[in-house]
């Protein structure tokens, strides 16, 4: 069993000293988690995105198409904003810089609205003072 011990304490001084010695080794051990938290804990703050506006060209015209176009609208996640009639005036549409400022604006506000709206909601629930 000291054996057991002994090459134990030797594997880790070793894997400790090629990790003092090897840069890329602490940034993947410790660098690159925290990072990947962050990441992710910043993309997942508010939730799921939801009202997500789109813009639909529907070339064809059909049943099938109107149905889809309509399921799309349908989920919680997008909201069909415009539909437009060529790939021109969908190109206009995003290089309107001043619309997509305007656009995210309103999307942030709504979002940080539902998301005060539901924290108030949990800080009750588990007894929080909200200040």
């Amino acid at each position: 069993m000291r054996n057991y011990f002994k090459e134990t304490d030797q594997v880790v001084r070793r894997e400790l000293r090629r990790i003092v010695r090897q840069p890329m080794y602490w940034v993947l051990m410790v660098v690159l988690p925290v990072v990947s938290f962050a990441f992710f804990a910043v993309i997942f703050e508010r939730g799921v995105a939801r009202n997500i506006p789109i813009a639909v060209l529907d070339e064809d015209h059909t049943t099938l198409s109107r149905k889809v176009t309509q399921m799309i609208d349908d989920t919680p996640t997008a909201m069909v904003s415009y539909e437009v009639q060529s790939m021109e005036e969908a190109q206009r549409l995003i290089a309107d810089k001043a619309y997509l400022t305007d656009l995210l604006r309103q999307g942030a506000e709504k979002a940080g609205y539902v998301a005060n709206k539901t924290l108030r909601k949990v800080y009750k629930k588990i007894g929080f003072l909200q200040l």
